[in-house]
């Protein structure tokens, strides 16, 4: 499974999941546009994007998504 959503997520805002991240990080909204953890039903989990607090570029694994943010 390429994200714990299983679903596509490239240029998808989504939230991760608070109990991964420091708790100085508060903003876990991220926007998805590269890697293979963008893409449902591939082997790689990493995801390449950018944070909306920010616009720092960064990358999350796949497993660290939480939900869509619509």
């Amino acid at each position: 499974m390429s994200n714990s959503l299983n679903k596509e997520l490239k240029g998808k805002t989504v939230l991760l999941k608070k109990s991964h991240f420091r708790d100085d990080v508060t903003d876990l909204r991220f926007v998805c546009e590269d890697g293979f953890g963008v893409n449902a039903f591939t082997n790689g989990t990493s995801i390449y994007g950018y944070w909306v607090s920010d616009g720092k570029k960064d990358k999350v694994g796949g497993y660290d998504v939480e939900s869509v943010v619509e």
